[in-house]
């Protein structure tokens, strides 16, 4: 019976949309190579897929790099949407309610978290449970860029780099910054009662730089208890000597969501807008407090670049859930802690250029889970996830043909538990578990404006502290253990530049999962599937047409199926087949811009439809855009989901068709000042 206290926080992330999140506010300051000095702020610089500055064209690797210039004239209001809109990653509204998306980089669905590794400024966030990363914490006056890393990177990233990775860069990380103050205010008001104030100031002067910025957001909702509130403060610092630097970097946000819950096919052909009856009667919400500290010094010593990390990230929050008509409170307190260090160390030979790059990292998070009204679930549960990992990875760039070859092995140990303390089964679960990634890659150009590449690579994840404790059982009534999720991915590319700034790309990638770990509401369980495959073909592209117009965008092709067993040939579920963004900006005189961005997503089969009979259809939307610069003042209007289309972007069997509407056509009046 010990399943059912995980299970308990499934079924009410489901009914009202209360889940564990880990808020991603922490922010490190990311890893400075010593490759050739390289101008961070074109399209060409990626960091994730290496740890140090290389050009993406030359990487044997699929990336997307969104710069400071795109974020700025998108309009967009998160770092969520800016991952979704401008890198052509799916995002559904988050179950947990507030102005947040969950992001599906590979197609995995309810556990795409648990599939890809958020990385800020050079660090990567893991929790050991299956909540969410909440971005929208993030200022978005504050991201430098995003690198969006797709296909495996347990490498360097560990476990659950499956997908890929997404690796947002801040202020915070700047190596320069130009001597003086800038800094920017914004108000913005919109639709459902959506109010937003935020700003940032920024002093820089030889050796120091001072961060600040702040925010503050207030929505009723588009559902029916659905408001929200959010303020956060962050704050850093840095001191830059001639072969050193040191920063440190601290953090608040407070949080309040109402969960409106999901809804039935009936339900929502009445009223898209309303909320679960169950969550409306109980008010259902979410009330998050959380902090974070972090250090970091970096270092040239005899010509290699050393770094040392340290971080704290602790987060609290008091939520109202339901299971079935019953309302329950809980409390959850998260810490969690990380420490990294590694050394980055460049030779040149006779033949060419060699880049060694070999750390550690240890990540230790525990939660305690409080029921205060219901002991019958377990009075108090500790939950624990402890890592520890040795990577290894050598770069190497042939100087008479211009090969760039690149091998990585890596080594984690990783430890969960779960202790129930009074309740109806008190005991602990321990999973002990030493998994390794390798890779292998080479990319070849073949003159000025085309490279091919291609890259073989292993990959792995655990189940979570939510999952390895809730695995379904035999017909004797015996637990069945889940195993290691593994998988190998074989991909091939093409990318191409042109001297205008026009930038097409290609990507094929193969990927067999063996254990593929997921949720089966049929059992409330988690589960190893029968292998699976996903094939990708994936297009990018970025068009200069002139000076006043340019069109961007990327289409998804993929195909993710069962391999065997008694679903063999199906699709598995929240995985479209297709998915399309187009954008289009017109830049007009007198220093104004139109923008226009259209999504479109295939029809899906719903999560937990393993047998594809209950499906979910596809769906488009256009969103529109108009700014006007005046010297520092910038004034916006944008209307996201212009034609007003009803649609979800995520429903499951969990107490049958149950479904989370997406939000109609809503409007943001912006004005922005920058001195």
């Amino acid at each position: 019976m010990k399943k059912n206290i995980s299970t308990v926080a499934r079924y009410a992330a489901h009914t009202c949309g209360v889940a564990p999140i880990l808020w991603a506010s922490v922010v490190h300051a990311q890893v400075q190579g010593v490759a050739p000095s390289l101008d961070l702020s074109q399209n060409s610089v990626v960091i994730s897929a290496s740890k140090y500055k290389q050009d993406a064209h030359e990487l044997p690797v699929a990336t997307t790099v969104i710069t400071r210039a795109q974020i700025e004239s998108s309009g967009v209001g998160t770092v969520n949407e800016a991952i979704m809109k401008l890198g052509g990653v799916l995002g559904r509204p988050s179950l947990s309610g507030g102005n947040e998306y969950s992001l599906d980089l590979g197609g995995f669905g309810d556990t795409a978290a648990s599939n890809m590794v958020v990385v800020i400024d050079g660090i990567a966030y893991k929790q050991g449970d299956s909540s969410e990363l909440r971005l929208s914490a993030l200022a978005l006056d504050q991201i430098e860029r995003i690198e969006i890393l797709r296909g495996s990177s347990s490498v360097l990233y560990g476990e659950g780099a499956v997908a890929g990775v997404i690796h947002i860069i801040t202020k915070a990380s700047g190596l320069v910054h130009p001597v003086g103050v800038s800094g920017q205010a914004t108000a913005s008001v919109g639709s459902y009662g959506t109010r937003e104030v935020k700003g940032g100031l920024f002093y820089s002067a030889e050796q120091w730089n001072f961060n600040a910025s702040g925010l503050d957001r207030r929505s009723d909702g588009y559902r029916q208890n659905g408001a929200s509130s959010d303020k956060n403060v962050n704050v850093s610092a840095q001191f830059r000597g001639d072969s050193f630097r040191v920063g440190v970097i601290a953090n608040q946000r407070s949080e309040h969501a109402q969960t409106p819950g999901g809804l039935t096919l009936t339900q929502y052909a009445a009223d898209p807008r309303q909320a679960q009856p169950s969550s409306f009667s109980n008010r259902t919400y979410l009330d998050a407090r959380a902090n974070g500290q972090a250090a970091f010094v970096e270092a040239d010593v005899l010509g290699s670049v050393l770094r040392l990390d340290l971080a704290q990230r602790k987060r609290d929050y008091e939520a109202l859930a339901v299971m079935g008509a019953f309302a329950y409170p809980l409390r959850f307190e998260t810490s969690n802690n990380s420490t990294g260090l590694q050394a980055i160390r460049p030779m040149d030979t006779s033949w060419g250029r060699q880049t060694f790059t070999v750390g550690t990292e240890k990540i230790n998070w525990d939660q305690n889970r409080i029921y205060p009204l219901n002991p019958s679930f377990g009075s108090s549960i500790k939950l624990g996830y402890n890592t520890t990992s040795y990577f290894l990875k050598s770069d190497s760039i042939l100087k008479a043909t211009g090969t760039q070859l690149s091998v990585g092995y890596r080594s984690e140990d990783i430890d969960k538990f779960q202790n129930i303390v009074g309740g109806f089964t008190p005991g602990k679960t321990v999973s002990t578990d030493k998994l390794s990634a390798a890779e292998l890659g080479f990319s070849q150009t073949l003159n000025e404006a085309a490279t091919v590449y291609g890259r073989w690579a292993e990959s792995y994840r655990l189940p979570n502290v939510d999952e390895f404790t809730t695995p379904a059982y035999d017909t004797n009534g015996n637990p069945i253990a889940l195993r290691p999720q593994t998988s190998t991915e074989k991909e091939l590319g093409l990318k191409y530049r042109w001297p205008s700034q026009a930038r097409a790309s290609v990507r094929w990638a193969r990927s067999d999962l063996r254990n593929e770990i997921i949720y089966d509401p049929a059992n409330w369980a988690n589960i190893n599937l029968e292998p699976t495959r996903r094939q990708t073909l994936e297009f990018f592209w970025s068009y200069p047409h002139s000076s006043s117009l340019s069109v961007s965008g990327s289409l998804s092709l993929r195909d993710a199926k069962f391999l065997s067993g008694a679903n063999m040939g199906k699709q598995v579920p929240m995985s479209p087949k297709q998915s399309l963004g187009v954008r289009v900006d017109w830049r007009m005189p007198a220093k104004q811009v139109m923008s226009w961005m259209v999504t479109a997503v295939s029809q899906q089969a719903i999560a937990g439809s393993f047998d594809n009979a209950s499906k979910m259809p596809g769906y488009a939307t256009l969103d529109w855009r108009y700014a006007h610069t005046l010297d520092k003042l910038e004034l916006s209007i944008l209307v996201k989901n212009l034609l007003d289309k009803k649609y979800y972007g995520y429903a499951t069997t969990t107490s049958g068709y149950t479904l989370y509407p997406d939000m109609g056509r809503n409007l943001m009046l912006t004005a922005k000042y920058k001195f």
